[in-house]
């Protein structure tokens, strides 16, 4: 057997738990679209790139994810920046960036971006964690949430927030400080 097939990781519980729900999707699609096959073949395309992707992404090493956590945030941050500057205005929304026949909205990288650098932020600290920690964490937490809610997008924007404070909280922080974050932020 060949040794580079031999190190593909591949999780066949979490490949065929997101098939099932991915197929059950293009079910209810093709169904709520009233049969428009063009619609669903369009999102078949892209649940075959998600799943591409979520195999190329899960083969390295997860240490290069923290050691490059840096250049994520401050790449999405920029990826933020330009949708303020060329961004298109979609009913009262700047949100999108387009590349091409390709858009995206580049608040979403934030979702991933905010809690893996928190994550390495905080990989070698001593828990509980100390004030300046906190601080520092709470003050990226809210510049992120800031900039994707002057957008608007307020329910990306919470997903940010929350994903954040839930990196905080297995940290060792409790629920309540977690709470008065939250409402401050």
């Amino acid at each position: 057997m060949n040794k580079s097939l031999q190190k593909i990781y591949f999780d066949p519980y979490l490949f065929f738990s997101l098939f099932f729900l991915s197929t059950l999707g293009l079910f209810f699609l093709f169904s709520a679209s009233n049969s428009d096959i063009s619609i669903v073949s369009k999102q078949f395309a892209y649940i075959v790139v998600g799943f591409i992707i979520m195999i190329v992404v899960s083969q390295p090493d997860p240490d290069i994810f923290r050691r490059s956590s840096g250049l994520f945030l401050i790449f999405s941050l920029l990826l933020l920046g330009i949708t303020y500057l060329v961004g298109p205005e979609i009913n009262g929304a700047q949100r999108w960036v387009r590349a091409g026949p390709f858009s995206f909205q580049s608040s979403e990288l934030l979702k991933l971006a905010v809690p893996i650098f928190l994550a390495n932020f905080l990989f070698d600290k001593k828990l509980p964690i100390q004030r300046k920690e906190i601080i520092i964490s709470l003050l990226i937490i809210c510049c992120c949430f800031f900039f994707v809610f002057r957008q608007p997008d307020l329910g990306t924007a919470l997903i940010i927030a929350c994903s954040g404070l839930f990196v905080l909280f297995l940290s060792g922080l409790s629920w309540t400080f977690m709470g008065g974050s939250f409402v401050l932020c």
